[in-house]
């Protein structure tokens, strides 16, 4: 890609000569080849965020030349008055262009909205809205996941304005999405100089393309998560990013699970020893992958994993099989799953 310097006789050039292209790009007159080829799943995510992306720039263009204008003076203010390293960063919240167009603004925020829930707006946010105070992980721990705690001066909180808990899976090919979002009232701002919104993590979103789902936090044992938080306002306004938090899934079979898959029968452990031999995850024993079960298991259901025998899982519904656990979801797939069959009672 090359830079194209303007001169008194052309000072934009548009448009496409053979395979040279030629556009703006971030307030730059740029040329580049054309590819040979674009890579376009067309997936129905896609096509959602395609069609949202048409109707607004409809709308851009049946709005007055007065609010044009306001959102052209909105985009210049983002980079002239706020850093950009206050409004997201690059870690898990994406930050706002400091080349931004009016047009752009308009889009970007009204997407923004359209995540949250909140209506589409014709004009720019007028005033900005305080950010979190900070994250963290929260006191209350249970088999299905954690809390991530969103702490704010309580007289910062917005009714109406919505709290938004972005996620990164911090593995190879993991990335950052929005985990989570909540809309404030009356209730979330208490009396106290302190407030805090608390979002519960159970699962994590995996997969690629069509296939992206989301899967319970056992699967992921022994990895680690990033979280970070902002609010928008219902105007739009992004506010400046909290701080970013790390939290571990750990791996370590709980005692009491250990002691519990060690009072299953011989063939039973048999099993599960070779399925961990097969998925091929180095470190994980069937002991191991017996937990994730009972954890996912009880996500499922809502209950904690404090088990004290087999009995209390069975009468919860949990399947007494491995090959009829994989098929029920709890853990996943390998070949030849269908021959671990042996039931845990003797």
């Amino acid at each position: 890609m090359a830079k194209i310097t303007p001169s008194p006789l052309v000072s934009v050039v548009r448009g496409k000569i053979g395979s040279v292209i030629f556009q703006r790009w971030k307030g730059i007159n740029v040329v580049r080849n054309m590819p040979m080829s674009v890579h376009n799943p067309k997936t129905a995510r896609q096509s959602v965020v395609r069609s949202l992306i048409s109707n607004l720039r409809t709308s851009w263009r049946n709005l007055s030349s007065e609010q044009q204008t306001l959102w052209n003076e909105y985009a210049q203010s983002l980079s002239t008055q706020i850093p950009s390293n206050q409004i997201g960063t690059s870690q898990l919240i994406p930050a706002l262009g400091n080349a931004m167009s009016g047009f752009n603004a308009y889009i970007g925020t009204n997407i923004r909205l359209n995540k949250c829930g909140l209506p589409f707006v014709i004009v720019p946010p007028l005033s900005s809205i305080a950010g979190p105070n900070e994250i963290d992980i929260g006191p209350r721990a249970y088999s299905s996941g954690f809390d991530v705690d969103v702490k704010f001066n309580s007289s910062d909180l917005v009714v109406g304005s919505v709290v938004r808990l972005f996620v990164k899976s911090n593995w190879p090919g993991g990335h950052s999405y929005l985990y989570s979002t909540h809309t404030v009232v009356e209730e979330d701002i208490s009396e106290d100089p302190e407030s805090i919104i608390m979002f519960p993590v159970t699962k994590v979103r995996a997969g690629n393309g069509e296939l992206y789902q989301d899967v319970a936090i056992g699967f992921f044992y022994g990895k680690d998560m990033l979280f970070q938080a902002d609010v928008v306002s219902v105007q739009g306004y992004k506010s400046p990013a909290s701080n970013v938090i790390r939290k571990g899934i750990t791996n370590v079979v709980p005692s009491n699970l250990s002691a519990i898959f060690l009072d299953t029968t011989t063939g039973y452990q048999n099993d599960f020893n070779n399925y961990a031999n097969d998925i091929g995850i180095q470190g994980y024993s069937g002991a191991q992958w017996f937990s994730i079960a009972v954890v996912n298991f009880s996500i499922h259901e809502g209950e904690s994993w404090d088990y004290e025998s087999l009995g209390e899982i069975e009468l919860l519904g949990m399947t007494d099989n491995l090959k009829d656990t994989v098929i029920a979801g709890y853990l996943p797939i390998v070949d030849g799953y269908e021959k671990y069959d042996t039931s845990w009672m003797p």
